[in-house]
Parts: structure tokens; sequence; C-alpha cells
């Protein structure tokens, strides 16, 4: 969805729009895109430089990038998965490993069962809604992964070398310009069934 139209578009209208047209595609197409995107990151990213990789569980029509975390956990990535906090609306990442017994959460997710063993990513893969050429980033609307990517930047030792965020997308949910605030934090990286792609920007528009 390229075009200039968004615009003049809302949050809540490009969600709609962006999310109507992936709900479309079949199950054959999301698979084949998303062994697409497994190899360009993997081109892009040599798995024995990685040290800790936060992934994501796939929902509705979500590219699977769970086969490219067990790759990175066989080259000995430490992995994990987001497990929601609410109380403070933001997202606590726990080890996972190839094998892990894994519970449904109450958004339907699937997370880690251990409450013990987490972990602080140096690299997030995130999924999104949309993107655009600027390197913003749109979610669902809760807020959950532009709070955490701020309070690691915050609280932890923070090195914009070596705490990377890669969105995870198809091709088509670029947009043209996004609607931005405040709170919303800027992507390292785009990887997609078609290639991927670094965002350069100062420290100061990345929101550091």
């Amino acid at each position: 969805m390229r075009d200039n139209k968004t615009k003049q578009l809302t949050k809540k209208d490009i969600r709609k729009k962006i999310l109507y047209l992936r709900n479309k595609m079949k199950s054959k197409r999301i698979q084949e895109n998303s062994l697409a995107c497994m190899e360009n990151f993997l081109r892009t990213f040599d798995a024995k430089s990685l040290d800790r990789v936060a992934g994501y569980s796939t929902i509705y029509s979500e590219l699977d990038i769970m086969p490219l975390l067990q790759k990175l956990d066989f080259a000995g990535v430490s992995c994990s998965l987001p497990v929601v906090d609410e109380s403070s609306r933001q997202l606590i990442f726990r080890h996972w490993k190839y094998g892990d017994d894994l519970t449904l959460s109450k958004k339907g997710v699937l997370e880690p069962l251990s409450v013990e063993r987490k972990s602080i990513p140096n690299m997030i893969l995130t999924p999104l809604v949309a993107y655009d050429q600027f390197g913003s980033r749109l979610g669902y609307g809760g807020g959950y992964y532009d709070r955490t990517i701020c309070h690691i930047k915050q609280h932890s030792t923070y090195n914009p070398d070596k705490f990377l965020i890669i969105g995870i997308a198809y091709s088509m949910q670029k947009v043209e310009n996004l609607p931005c605030n405040d709170l919303d934090q800027k992507l390292d990286w785009i990887v997609t069934e078609e290639g991927a792609k670094r965002f350069e920007y100062t420290n100061y528009f990345k929101g550091v």
C-alpha cells in the first residue's frame, strides 16, 4: 500500500486498511513470504555475531518468524519471547529455546511458561501493522513495544550501535508517511520478503 493518500489518514484508518489487505493473504503466500523474510534476515545478519535476540509469537496474518528463531537458537543465540506486564503496560522478555512449552495468554498470544528466566535483548524483532520510508512504525495501538523500547534505552546500558530494533513485515505494509508522536520509537532496520533496509538517523531524530 504505497500511495500518498496515507499522509491524510489517521493511525486508526491506516491500521484498518493495512490489516484488511494483510488478512486477505492466502496461507501459502504467508508461508512463502515468511521463508523469504527469514532468508533475507540471515543474509543481512550473521547469526554467529548475534547475542540476545527477542522475537515474537505470530498472531493473525503476521509473518511467521518461529523458524528463524529456531535457526538462531541452534546457532547459539540467546532468544526470548515477550510477555505482557499489565501493571507497567510494557513487555517482559523471557528466555526461549526450541522445544520449550508455551502457554496461551489472555490476549491469545503464546508466551514462555517460565517466570524466572528474564532477558534484556540487544536486538528486538518486532511485528507491526505499517512502516514508512523514514523508519516510523505503526503497531496495533497498545503502545507496548514503544514503552518497552523507551524503557530499555533509559534504564539499561544503551549503545545505539548494539541495540537494534528490527521491523518484520510484508513489503505491502509500507506506507508513504506515518503520523507520529513523541512516544513512537523508530526502527533501525526493516526486513521483508523483498529484502532488508537500514534506516539512517542522527541520534536526535531517532529519539535517543
